[in-house]
């Protein structure tokens, strides 16, 4: 059972799509979320741990609320792209942000990140899949 409002994931859940609507919150703890149709998180999104993963060809999941990762995976297979360009992302203190991008077509999206502050980023592309990362300094 999800709850609407704040749903919390310990394990994996495998789901066609999923909206998570402004104000709400998603938090992962472990396990991961894998989505497999285009689908939106418009509220907050906190990971301490775990994952979350679009899987598919044409496959969209748009991240646009606050996004919060912690010794967390943000992953993009077989063709999936993942939108985290309208996010603001933070990481706490000596944690490893983890993103993926595998397989052809396979994008993460974070054109306007700018900085990250006290942690450690682990991008990995397998080409020719891409991680964008317009605005890092």
């Amino acid at each position: 059972m999800i709850d609407a409002h704040n749903p919390i994931y310990s394990n994996n859940r495998y789901v066609n799509s999923i909206t998570v609507e402004s104000g709400a919150t998603l938090s992962i703890a472990a396990g991961g979320l894998i989505v497999n149709a285009n689908s939106t998180i418009e509220g907050a999104l906190s990971m301490t741990g775990g994952s979350v993963e679009a899987n598919g060809s044409g496959v969209t999941l748009a991240i646009n609320g606050t996004t919060t990762i912690s010794n967390a995976t943000v992953d993009a297979e077989s063709g999936a792209a993942i939108d985290l360009s309208q996010s603001t992302i933070y990481g706490s203190s000596n944690s490893v942000q983890s993103f993926e991008a595998n397989g052809t077509g396979s994008t993460i999206n974070l054109a306007n990140l700018s900085s990250f502050t006290g942690v450690v980023i682990q991008l990995t592309s397998t080409p020719p899949g891409a991680v964008r990362l317009r605005s890092l300094r």
